[in-house]
């Protein structure tokens, strides 16, 4: 296959870049190495170096990418995105908010070159935050998201950004016939992590307790939230074995 990764370089990027190319499949990986979103270069890979001549990596934003680009590819990964952590989610939202034209520049060139598969990560930051507080929480499912009818509000720029993703997704569908899947990841982790998403941090805290030989530590906010982890691994294989079995957004 000829498969096109935005935000190739990034934590998960740089995961779906490696199943594939251990496919034998063609990558072409679009990142600008933007600060503060944990994008790598191939270079520095720390876990797998794309050697492979099947990789080609472009070093732009993706929006200038499409004003150019007119391939066809069977598959498409749409990863691009302003976010930098939880930190980056709370502090600075208008950055984050980037990612609104990001995804609306994405859609219009999918309409113009029509891919095979088209797959948007969206988040679980797209779930209202009415459902995730201490005092009324429940276990989230898909269909705690629908737009056919009222839509809670989701968490911060980010959360709308994604939402708003997931609507072009499915107008990308039903106006234009692609063949659209959406995913909500929920906190994924590995061993290659920026130290400002949650689990790296967690980790970090209590190997330093450990050395600084102390009786406890902070974990992560008011012992109130809880979290569910997914390994970055196993959140790429379900996605891939997930993918082709869904194509209305």
């Amino acid at each position: 296959m000829k498969v096109l990764i935005t935000g190739g370089a990034g934590f998960v990027g740089r995961r779906f870049c490696t199943h594939y190319l251990k496919q034998d499949d063609i990558v072409e990986c679009v990142d600008s190495l933007a600060p503060l979103t944990g994008a790598i270069h191939p270079n520095q890979w720390p876990i797998y170096k794309p050697l492979s001549g099947n990789f080609h990596f472009t070093k732009a934003d993706c929006r200038d990418f499409f004003k150019v680009n007119e391939e066809k590819y069977d598959l498409v990964i749409h990863l691009a995105a302003m976010v930098g952590g939880r930190l980056m989610i709370e502090e600075d939202p208008l950055a984050v908010a980037d990612d609104l034209s990001i995804d609306a520049q994405f859609y219009k060139w999918c309409t113009k070159t029509r891919p095979k598969k088209i797959v948007y990560f969206s988040s679980s930051a797209s779930y209202p935050v009415s459902l995730q507080s201490y005092e009324n929480h429940t276990k989230l499912k898909e269909s705690d998201i629908t737009f056919d009818s009222d839509i809670g509000m989701p968490d911060l720029t980010y959360g709308w950004s994604k939402l708003t993703g997931e609507y072009l997704g499915k107008l990308a569908h039903s106006k234009y016939d692609l063949d659209v899947v959406s995913f909500r990841p929920f906190s994924g982790y590995g061993e290659d992590q920026d130290l400002s998403y949650p689990f790296p941090a967690i980790c970090k805290r209590a190997i330093d307790s450990v050395i600084n030989d102390e009786k406890s530590f902070f974990v992560w906010g008011s012992g109130q939230q809880q979290r569910d982890f997914i390994h970055i691994d196993d959140c790429v294989r379900g996605a891939t074995l997930i993918l082709n079995k869904v194509n209305d957004g």
